[in-house]
């Protein structure tokens, strides 16, 4: 409800069972749909992201996983 009509929400997280968790709910969601291919590549990050210090320290079990949604206008 808070997400405008067209806007974009990304997840990024260097957990996998995480991401599985939040991909399952997120494609549950009335409004939203996943923007690319549902077998797009995870760790395929957008040519806009800023990568972070907690990102740098690699604590995760995996690359960081790229999900994206667009709300539905």
């Amino acid at each position: 409800r808070i997400l405008k009509p067209g806007g974009t929400l990304r997840f990024v997280t260097d957990w996998l069972d995480y991401a599985e968790w939040a991909l399952e709910r997120l494609e549950r969601t009335p409004g939203l749909r996943r923007v690319g291919p549902a077998d797009q590549d995870w760790f395929a990050a957008p040519a806009d992201h800023v990568v972070t210090r907690y990102e740098e320290k690699k604590l995760g079990d995996t690359d960081p996983i790229f999900l994206e949604f667009k709300k539905s206008t």
